[in-house]
């Protein structure tokens, strides 16, 4: 017999699957964003993802090019 369990919560109570799933969204945004050219696109998916990491208690990601646009 199966015992399914409810899934794990992080700081903000939501669920862990929503979570990497919004940062799975953001990634494409930020991609699809540095082929643009969209620094701003980019800026606004990179703070999203990286929100989303400290809420799952993962190490953060560091955007270097927007560090060297100064953006």
């Amino acid at each position: 017999m199966f015992k399914f369990q409810n899934p794990r919560k992080t700081k903000s109570g939501e669920s862990v699957i929503t979570i990497w799933n919004e940062i799975k969204e953001n990634w494409r945004i930020y991609k699809r964003a540095k082929l643009e050219d969209d620094f701003s696109k980019m800026r606004v998916a990179s703070l999203r993802i990286i929100e989303l990491q400290d809420d799952l208690g993962i190490k953060k990601t560091e955007f270097l090019e927007l560090q060297e646009a100064k953006i």
